[in-house]
């Protein structure tokens, strides 16, 4: 295992219990209103745990794909960590892209121009990244 997927593996394992936590035991709501500091803790654990979750199956998928050959040139080297990079991209775009449309929702904004503006962003993101 390679030395940057333990600390992830960590941080998403740690993330998850903080958003079973408060699913389980915080209420987003007190006397009819929203406590907007619950709703922060549920996004941000919710947002890091599909980080984490998302970048490690990416990463698995990325690397049944890598060819099992014989290092022979410093492209090969750097390939895991590459693959790494590419999917925690790709997991921040995905749980930006859930995170942001359950904000739309709660927040009542989740009408249909509103998603296609968020989409659209993060699609003009993802070919600004895979320009450089």
């Amino acid at each position: 295992m390679t030395l940057f997927l333990i600390p992830t593996t960590i941080l998403t394992i740690l993330s998850l219990i903080v958003l079973l936590f408060t699913v389980y035991f915080v209420s987003p709501v007190q006397n009819g209103s929203l406590i907007p500091i619950n709703l922060a803790y549920f996004f941000i654990s919710a947002f890091l745990s599909l980080v984490g979750t998302v970048t490690l199956v990416l990463y698995w998928f990325g690397n049944l794909r890598l060819k099992k050959t014989r290092i022979t040139d410093l492209g090969s080297i750097h390939k895991p960590r590459l693959i790494f990079l590419r999917s925690l991209r790709h997991g921040i775009l995905i749980a930006a892209a859930f995170v942001g449309f359950g904000l739309l929702k709660t927040l009542d904004f989740a009408n249909p121009l509103n998603v296609i503006l968020l989409v659209s962003a993060l699609v003009l993101v993802e070919i600004y990244f895979f320009g450089h």
